[in-house]
């Protein structure tokens, strides 16, 4: 019976953006020169302002906003392009539109963080939004393998496995993201 009412929650009108938890995978990029390591073409502070800028659009909700910020920033200082926390936050911000480019951004963020797991719980949403559920059926049990206790993760496993009608298989993730939730 639960199952069932599983799948009838997330079913409902064929929305295939049943996962939860965008914003609390965030991070807050530190922008001295130190903290992220930059090396390269410094165009004066332009960058920092930039970057300054795109994290206030992204906590006013302004995603647009703060997705063209941080294209300038990483534009104007390119070493920007290899700090996960500045690709982490450029990947939530486009993937409510661009969500295949956003799941870039997060395999960078793996590759560059492997122990991570919030990286992988990113690059699962974002291959779920872009219809890959096999994709993100491997991101989640990544981020589960380094993250056990991650309920979410365990309830968008169960999600993804339901929309590729595995209804076993999602059973055992679901019943494990309502114990530890």
């Amino acid at each position: 019976m639960l199952l069932y009412a599983l799948l009838a929650t997330l079913s409902h009108a064929g929305t295939p953006r049943c996962h939860v938890g965008h914003a609390r995978r965030a991070v807050q990029p530190d922008c001295s020169h130190n903290a992220l390591l930059l090396r390269g073409g410094d165009s004066g502070d332009d960058w920092k302002a930039a970057l300054q800028l795109a994290m206030q659009a992204q906590q006013d909700g302004n995603l647009e906003a703060a997705a063209a910020a941080y294209r300038e920033a990483m534009a104007l200082h390119e070493s920007l392009r290899g700090a996960w926390p500045v690709l982490t936050n450029y990947g939530l911000s486009i993937q409510p539109t661009a969500p295949a480019e956003a799941a870039a951004a997060f395999r960078t963020v793996v590759a560059l963080v492997p122990d991570g797991a919030d990286g992988y719980f990113n690059l699962g949403n974002a291959l779920m939004d872009s219809g890959d559920l096999e994709g993100c059926v491997g991101a989640f049990e990544s981020c589960l393998a380094l993250a056990p206790k991650d309920a979410d993760a365990y309830y968008n496993l169960g999600a993804a496995l339901l929309q590729m009608r595995e209804p076993k298989r999602a059973l055992p993730a679901m019943t494990s993201a309502a114990a530890i939730a």
